[in-house]
């Protein structure tokens, strides 16, 4: 992704630049228009077939009505991007935050264990940051490939389950029990839970731990890609708290218990933010508000020349035409672009490669208190599993080990 960088008091370059603009995709409809604005003229003149509407006052009173639409929407959307980017600077602020005062509390102690109990946490604050990150990328670019129940039946009340390998679902309702057989789509959790005879070894001498095969059992119904991608944060954050508490083990005595409380409270932060921006995932612009608004703009704006060429000249009229149609279908297509603030487009935000900046900060700490060979190891570290492939995947194989299930014995 590239972040866009503009001169604001330059006008030559903010109306001629094509690069992460809307008027390319907006063009289309403006030339669309304009045909049709030539049929409407030219069936009346050469056919004798009038399409052109005998009174404007409905279509101006519905003009008011695209206005405040599309105004509205322009304004929720911004809203919801500046809200997703106060989210994404409050949980960079406590990464950073959480690792200096790792550092700041506990730089005294100058053991091999302290050393590595400090790196420990640094490494868990990256993955949590990396894994965050990746769920929000994956909510942008991939989330349709994920499986989401469908209600197109309009059964209510009703409650699925299904075997780890299976290809059919059983379904309980109110009027009894029926299997249904899944398509290819629906099969996520043969995905997600699959075993991997490469990877995972054969089923007699499996290298998957029963934690894994025990997890899926404790749902409540189906899950789909997203519920569990977005499961992995929380997870992340679990194991970071109880890496900040071994703390007395490492360290060789207890931290004063407003300091390890500090540590604590900047988890906390960082999950509010996440929180923050799963109700914005998962919570999206009104469907049927963005339908209204959607059908209200294209029938306004598609019916302009009708009204139009009653009173006004061929060229006249379309000259309107190209500008009324430019303006508020471009405006629809900003509101598109602040909808979704992640992902490859060129106005999303750049979230991987400003978490890297976070990395860096957290390397130096490090490097300012356990000197360059532990913050050289740490990268190392974080190198090394950005090798093993997104964070999403790695955090699936975590869950196929033991480690990341059982707690240490001292």
């Amino acid at each position: 992704v590239h972040r866009v960088s503009y001169t604001a008091q330059n006008h030559v370059q903010v109306l001629f630049r094509t690069y992460a603009s809307a008027f390319p995709q907006v063009v289309p409809f403006v030339c669309a228009n304009v045909l049709w604005t030539l049929c409407v003229f030219y069936m009346k003149r050469l056919t004798f077939i009038d399409l052109t509407f005998h009174s404007s006052v409905g279509h101006s009173f519905m003009g008011l009505l695209v206005s405040f639409l599309i105004v509205s929407r322009s304004q929720i959307s911004y809203a919801r991007f500046m809200e997703y980017r106060r989210h994404l600077a409050a949980s960079y602020q406590a990464c950073r935050e959480l690792a200096q005062y790792t550092t700041v509390y506990t730089f005294q102690t100058q053991t091999e264990d302290a050393a590595w109990w400090r790196q420990e946490v640094s490494f868990r604050i990256i993955l949590l940051l990396r894994v965050t990150m990746d769920a929000l990328l994956w909510s942008s670019t991939e989330r349709e490939n994920g499986l989401h129940l469908s209600d197109s039946d309009g059964r209510r009340g009703v409650v699925a389950s299904r075997g780890v390998l299976s290809n059919h679902i059983a379904i309980e309702s109110d009027y009894g029990r029926f299997t249904l057989e899944l398509t290819e789509r629906e099969k996520w959790e043969d995905e997600y839970f699959k075993f991997n005879r490469e990877q995972d070894g054969d089923k007699e001498d499996s290298r998957v731990s029963k934690h894994f095969l025990l997890m899926k059992q404790l749902s409540h119904g189906r899950r789909s890609f997203i519920d569990e991608n977005f499961r992995a944060p929380v997870n992340f954050a679990h194991i970071l708290r109880q890496v900040i508490m071994e703390h007395p083990h490492y360290l060789g005595y207890t931290m004063p218990t407003n300091e390890y409380r500090d540590l604590l409270r900047f988890v906390e932060n960082f999950i509010n933010a996440f929180h923050g921006f799963r109700v914005l995932v998962f919570t999206p612009y009104p469907f049927p508000l963005l339908q209204m608004t959607r059908a209200v703009l294209f029938f306004w704006v598609y019916t302009l020349p009708m009204v139009l060429l009653k009173d006004y000249r061929l060229w006249s009229s379309i000259l309107i035409v190209i500008l009324v149609t430019f303006g508020f279908i471009g405006l629809e297509y900003v509101s598109m672009s602040l909808d979704d603030p992640f992902g490859d487009d060129t106005n999303d935000v750049d979230e991987h490669g400003m978490s890297l900046l976070v990395y860096e900060d957290i390397y130096l700490a490090i490097y300012r208190t356990d000197g360059p060979d532990a913050a050289v190891s740490l990268r190392d570290r974080v190198l090394d599993r950005y090798r093993q492939g997104r964070e999403l995947d790695c955090y699936r194989d975590d869950l196929k080990g033991y480690d990341i299930w059982e707690a240490p014995e001292w």
